[in-house]
């Protein structure tokens, strides 16, 4: 999967949907080996992308979240506090947040 993503990033750059997709694939790979911080790094990175999207997916945008909070939330340095920890998670959260309320034309949201 890291050759998957060299190729992706190389090809057609670090902004395209495709890299963002490798990129999240080899971050669950990496949580399901237990490295962590590759792991943080790569799906941060992954939402991110995703946010960035034209065709932007709430489901993808939310399991990348559910991912990154289960890293924060379990971390074994407790001696950050919690607030520090889920910091970059809410700002890329809020980044999602934003792109759905651009997305959104219901009538009920104005």
């Amino acid at each position: 999967m890291a050759e998957s993503v060299r190729v992706f990033r190389k090809c057609v750059g670090n902004q395209n949907p495709l890299t963002a997709g490798a990129v999240g694939a080899l971050g669950k790979i990496k949580l399901a080996l237990g490295h962590r911080a590759e792991a943080l790094a790569l799906l941060t990175e992954a939402l991110e992308g995703e946010a960035r999207k034209d065709a932007f997916q709430l489901s993808e945008a939310f399991m990348l979240l559910f991912e990154i909070q289960a890293i924060l939330t379990t971390c074994v340095c407790r001696s950050r506090p919690a607030r520090l920890r889920v910091l970059c998670t809410c700002v890329c959260f809020e980044h999602a947040l934003c792109r759905v309320r651009a997305l959104c034309t219901c009538v009920f949201c104005e």
